[in-house]
């Protein structure tokens, strides 16, 4: 289950406590009332919120145990909030229907339904209360419903077409017009708080490496001199003094450990020192394509992964292509090893509103652990048995000193997402002037 999934759930389970606590205090107070006399201000009968409330509880409960199984959080939050949206519209028929004084609950209903679902959601629930309330009046006007209390008087006779009309029309305009205001501010809430969430991130990074960074840097400059020092050795003693053959081998393997710890000191520096390179007009469709290309004969690829591109043409970055390069091979390899067996990877280009070129390189792989994604960008931190654990924190860096950003989604055991977001270059008219939705 995704992360955002377990939010739903548990703003879920709040509103169940919240319904419950309401269905009790409507108990109480249908006890109250039954023993004043039996008539809420002589509109409709104590017995009326008894079952209206019994309903109510019994609601709570079936959600309460099906909330523990489901696996689908979003129809299980359309479908409580359809059942509130009923018991909201039973409640307005006893207090009165057309003359009720509650369906200002309708909109506390789209409000939740803003707050937990999408926007097409919420506006599918502001859609079920205007209906629900027209069908109610429309109901109480030909008589079909029946009055309660002491009001016998039918609607018909009280109040004109027009005006029942009207009422429907404002109450429909109210519901749709919550639903997409309040949708507005929960998708801007939303997009606040994952920023605050990403930058809290950036500089929790950015003070742990500020001081760390220079001096490992120094002390990675120090590595390498005695390291290409003593690789020369090795391969002068192979050419020229030894001719045993273990001898040889032990001096090639020597040199190949040699050759892998200078690799990882070089890593490191591109960690701790990154910076922009030479930027250029980088066309990312076309270097997107011959990462690809390279990493389909690779013989970890080849044969068990099925590569999907979806790329837009001619949407160009400003970036050096070397390091790009590296960001787009780190993320692609990355997205390799995580699949055992066969597998997929998608890859897709566009522009975001013609303002931000948007990388998405999805994987059918192992996922990530929900306990690992707050460490997967830091430094030296890997899942896999032979990592170093740097191509990610290298590729965040990179992408950072360009201007760019770097997101992940992932639900374990499915895949993950990981999603590079660059400033586009106005280079091309056709991707960067026009502004894409």
């Amino acid at each position: 289950m995704q992360v955002q999934d377990k939010d739903i759930l548990k703003k879920i389970n709040w509103l169940m406590g919240v319904r419950a606590i309401l269905a009790l205090i409507l108990l109480m107070f249908s006890a109250l009332v039954q023993s004043q006399g039996g008539l809420v201000f002589k509109i409709f009968p104590a017995a009326a919120l008894y079952i209206l409330a019994t309903l109510t509880l019994i609601f709570s409960l079936v959600f309460a145990f099906w909330s523990t199984r489901t696996k689908k959080p979003r129809f299980f939050a359309i479908v409580q909030l359809i059942v509130d949206v009923f018991l909201i519209t039973a409640l307005i028929w006893m207090t009165g229907g057309y003359d009720s004084l509650l369906t200002f609950l309708y909109m506390l209903v789209i409000i939740n339904a803003s707050i937990l679902l999408s926007r097409k959601e919420s506006l599918l629930i502001a859609a079920v209360s205007a209906i629900a309330f027209g069908l109610l009046v429309d109901f109480e006007y030909y008589g079909i419903l029946p009055a309660l209390g002491e009001i016998n008087t039918p609607l018909m006779d009280r109040v004109d077409f027009w005006s029942v009309f009207f009422r429907i029309l404002a109450t429909t305009v109210a519901c749709f017009s919550v639903s997409v205001l309040t949708s507005f501010l929960s998708v801007q809430l939303r997009k606040a708080r994952e920023e605050i969430r990403y930058m809290g991130n950036y500089v929790k990074r950015m003070e742990s490496l500020a001081t760390v960074g220079e001096m490992a840097a120094g002390l990675a400059h120090e590595i390498k001199n005695p390291l290409a020092s003593l690789r020369g050795s090795i391969e002068l003693l192979e050419t020229e003094v030894c001719k045993d053959t273990d001898s040889v081998r032990l001096m090639r393997i020597v040199r190949r450990e040699a050759d892998r710890l200078a690799n990882l000191v070089t890593e490191f520096l591109n960690f701790a020192r990154p910076d922009k390179g030479n930027p250029e007009p980088v066309e990312v469709g076309s270097m997107i394509q011959e990462s690809v290309q390279i990493l389909k004969q690779s013989e970890g690829s080849r044969g068990r992964i099925i590569y999907s591109l979806f790329l837009e043409p001619e949407v160009w970055v400003d970036a050096d292509p070397d390091r790009m390069r590296q960001v787009l091979w780190n993320l692609l390899l990355n997205a390799v090893e995580s699949i055992e067996g066969e597998g997929e990877i998608r890859v897709s280009l566009d522009v975001e509103r013609g303002k931000n070129v948007r990388i998405a390189i999805k994987d059918t792989g192992c996922g990530i652990a929900d306990s690992d994604m707050a460490s997967i960008f830091a430094p030296f931190y890997t899942t896999k048995a032979k990592g170093t654990g740097l191509g990610l924190s290298i590729a965040v860096r990179i992408l950072e000193a360009m201007g760019g950003r770097l997101d992940v989604k992932s639900t374990p055991g499915e895949g993950s997402t990981f999603i590079l977001r660059m400033p586009c270059l106005p280079y091309s008219p056709e991707s960067c002037n026009a502004g894409r939705g």
